[in-house]
């Protein structure tokens, strides 16, 4: 038996046609079996100059291998927030296709009402599509996030706003320079998610 055989399918790990390896991962769950191929990989690599030599240092590569390929074919998340217990993060996740955005939602508005594009609602929480430094493009309407949540602004007249209260901004109803045409939630990149909440302050043009 050659040593690439002897580290990719020994036949003593083989038995009736099926491969320890593959039994070991339909019985345990991705990360189990990630930490699984890891722990492996330390373990030939550690012993290499005590047993198995080459062979050892090629196992611990191929366990790694493993790991890394395994990582690779794991379907991104479908971020949904099905756990009662589980809080969704707000703010900007990479999530199927491009980044999404958990919003904390106004009381009075109805997700389905709302011109985005809302891909998952969890109670008073929506998740839309956003650039992956949090900015959400705003057609108009009415506001969409309680009037206590901090956040940038960008106006149609082309001036963005420092951090303030989203019941400062005007979301829509009229048309002018004055009205939001893109939105985030004040903290995220670029934002100090301070503000006095005296209206707005405006850092110049865009």
């Amino acid at each position: 038996m050659s040593n690439r055989d002897e580290v990719k399918s020994p036949a003593h790990y083989n038995q009736g046609g099926i491969e320890c390896i593959d039994a070991i991962r339909a019985a345990l769950t991705d990360e189990e079996f990630r930490g699984y191929c890891k722990g492996n990989a330390i373990k030939y690599i550690w012993r290499e100059r005590m047993k198995g030599g080459d062979v050892s240092l090629e196992k611990g590569v191929w366990y790694m291998e493993r790991a890394v390929s395994e990582s690779e074919s794991e379907e991104p998340p479908l971020m949904k927030w099905e756990d009662a217990e589980l809080e969704p993060p707000l703010g900007v996740t990479e999530g199927n296709g491009g980044h999404i955005c958990w919003l904390p939602l106004d009381p009075n508005s109805v997700a389905s009402d709302l011109p985005l594009n809302v891909i998952d609602q969890r109670e008073d929480m929506i998740c839309v599509p956003c650039e992956a430094d949090g900015w959400i493009d705003w057609p108009g309407g009415t506001i969409p996030l309680p009037g206590s949540t901090m956040v940038e602004v960008e106006l149609r007249g082309g001036l963005r706003s420092e951090p303030t209260l989203a019941c400062n901004a005007t979301w829509g109803g009229q048309s002018g320079p004055v009205v939001v045409a893109r939105f985030r939630l004040a903290g995220l990149e670029g934002g100090s998610g301070v503000a006095d909440g005296g209206g707005y302050g405006f850092v110049g043009g865009i």
